[in-house]
């Protein structure tokens, strides 16, 4: 599998419920229609409350994780990124609700360990 983290952050103004919001119920089915390629989609959001790492807070309000199947699907998928008319939609989108120039995006190679006996009590 091919995995691409991509790391957002809200557009000023924007509060998280409304980032959150609009992301799920337009920017996710935009972005599910235009790329079936994708397998996996995933939005993991950034809660201020559990963050445990004491306050130094983060400059992003969710990691997105889109996930290709195969070498086949991630080629498809990067032409259809290079479509002008793809890519406006997208853009057009994008400015509803995050900040673009936030966006960071790196493609990585997940490796994953056996459970180590751990059981949440």
């Amino acid at each position: 599998m091919i995995k691409y983290l991509i790391f957002i952050s809200a557009k000023k103004g924007v509060s998280r419920e409304e980032f959150r919001k609009y992301y799920e119920t337009r920017h996710a089915p935009l972005s599910q229609r235009l790329f079936p390629q994708c397998t996996d989609y995933r939005r993991n959001y950034f809660d201020p409350a559990k963050d445990v790492m004491r306050g130094q807070g983060f400059d992003f309000d969710v990691v997105t994780e889109m996930w290709f199947e195969t070498e086949r699907a991630y080629e498809e998928f990067k032409e259809a990124v290079k479509d002008p008319d793809v890519m406006a939609q997208v853009f057009a989108d994008e400015k509803n609700f995050m900040d673009p120039d936030s966006v960071r995006i790196l493609v990585v190679d997940e490796q994953r360990s056996p459970p180590s006996g751990y059981r949440p009590t």
